[in-house]
């Protein structure tokens, strides 16, 4: 049984993000989050145009979200690794071998 002495060493236990995040980690966080805000709005006006197929200023806002979502997934995936298979060839290289997960993966810390 613990006591109110036992304490954690440094450097172990529990983290609760008091660490500062490097220049890119907040520059890949803030374009995951365009990236679903994007994808939020794309589902979002696919499940309205399921029963208003002819609304033009949805399907308007369908099309620029979703070439907002693909650009910012490319400027991701030339940026930092891509987030899936599909965005494989967004690159920007030449693909030398298929591998999708080159990027770190979530519980890496790089996708917080």
């Amino acid at each position: 049984m613990a006591d109110d002495t036992d304490e954690i060493p440094a450097g172990q236990g529990f983290d609760n993000g008091s660490e500062e995040k490097s220049t890119e980690q907040e520059e890949r966080e803030q374009l995951l989050s365009k990236i679903d805000e994007a994808g939020f709005v794309v589902n979002d006006l696919t499940l309205y145009l399921n029963t208003h197929e002819e609304d033009e200023e949805a399907l308007r806002m369908f099309e620029e979200y979703s070439n907002r979502k693909m650009q910012l997934t490319k400027e991701f995936a030339q940026k930092f690794y891509p987030l899936s298979e599909a965005a494989m060839v967004l690159c920007g290289k030449e693909m030398k071998k298929f591998s999708w997960t080159d990027g770190p993966a979530p519980w890496e810390g790089a996708c917080v």
